[in-house]
């Protein structure tokens, strides 16, 4: 009997073809691996009735920027999907396919966008606050904190956040670190 192995995964869309022949083009498809976060133990004070799983557990959460992923046999590998619709593409239904390969074996899967007749204003009237924790950004990426790859990164959330609209980020007090001089001056600290 031939043993199942893991199989390396790959998407590649389509164009969304609509109205009049428009199309979206593929390069404004975006695709990410979901990927889990292991969950060992549950917040001690968190009621047992508001527990979404009790740990140990794998919690969906991080989108993954991997073009390729080993898949083990009897898995399910999530994939988030999202179209960027050009601001000019006339309203009506766009249908194509998102081409799956596992390994030897392909599958087109169809893939359906109803774009409507409107366009989300370019101004943003909504604040959205994000509370990061700079150290743990640093630590989940593996990087110094303030080295250049660490602004490299920050750069990326900020892009991410701007892309999908969001334009608040709490900043703590704590990174300005300065200290007082003897004749009452504020000096950056080293």
């Amino acid at each position: 009997a031939m043993r199942e192995r893991a199989a390396r995964v790959s998407l590649r869309p389509d164009p969304l073809m609509g109205p009049d022949g428009r199309a979206i083009p593929p390069e404004r498809v975006r695709w990410h691996f979901q990927g889990f976060i292991p969950i060992r133990h549950n917040s001690r004070d968190t009621p047992e009735s508001e527990l979404i799983r009790k740990a140990p557990c794998e919690i969906p959460d991080v989108l993954l920027p991997d073009r390729e992923r080993e898949v083990a046999p009897g898995r399910a590998q999530p994939v988030w999907v999202g179209v960027d619709v050009p601001d000019d593409c006339p309203a009506g239904e766009y249908r194509g396919r998102i081409r799956v390969r596992a390994g030897d074996l392909e599958a087109a899967l169809p893939l359906e966008v109803r774009v409507h007749d409107f366009a989300l204003p370019r101004e943003r009237h909504l604040w959205v606050t994000n509370w990061f924790n700079l150290g743990n950004i640093a630590r989940a990426h593996r990087l110094e904190m303030w080295s250049e790859p660490y602004w490299e990164m920050l750069g990326r959330y900020a892009r991410t956040m701007a892309a999908h609209r969001q334009n608040v980020t709490l900043a703590p007090l704590s990174l300005v670190q300065i200290t007082w001089e003897a004749d009452g001056a504020l000096r950056e600290a080293e």
